[in-house]
């Protein structure tokens, strides 16, 4: 069976790498993750590559056919939602000063499901064959 080659984002989703900026980040995982120059990764490319590997794992692993995938994004990534995923703005936190970014909910919510993602659904059950961003102080002790 087919499984998920987005080892760096897992390991990003799994708190395994320090986190600074997440569209930054998670360009540097896709990068590593698909062999590209960190310099060609576009947000575009980070939503297409999510979108692309996530839906064939709820396709093979969850048994969810695209409608169902289709209706799963879209409701976890509308504003009065994305709390749900961890993704904090002004519409759904009065503390917050960030401003409501869709592709920033997208990658929340592909986070989040990355997150539920066991070790055997990856291709080298989550060993890193590199590292493009610094481990966690929990991981590297």
């Amino acid at each position: 069976m087919d499984k998920c080659i987005l080892t760096h984002c897992a390991l990003y989703a799994k708190f395994w790498y320090k986190k600074t900026n997440l569209i930054e980040d998670i360009k540097k995982c896709i990068a590593a993750d698909m062999n590209f120059d960190v310099e060609y990764v576009t947000l575009n490319d980070i939503i297409s590559i999510l979108t692309l590997k996530l839906s064939r794992f709820h396709y093979l692993y969850l048994n969810q056919g695209v409608g169902q995938f289709t209706l799963d994004l879209y409701n976890h990534t509308d504003p009065k939602n994305t709390w749900k995923v961890g993704y904090y703005h002004k519409d759904n936190d009065k503390k917050s000063t960030n401003e409501y970014s869709r592709e920033e909910a997208i990658i929340h919510y592909f986070m989040s499901q990355m997150r539920q993602m066991e070790k055997k659904d990856f291709i080298n059950d989550l060993v890193p064959d590199k590292q493009p961003l610094p481990f966690n102080e929990i991981i590297e002790k």
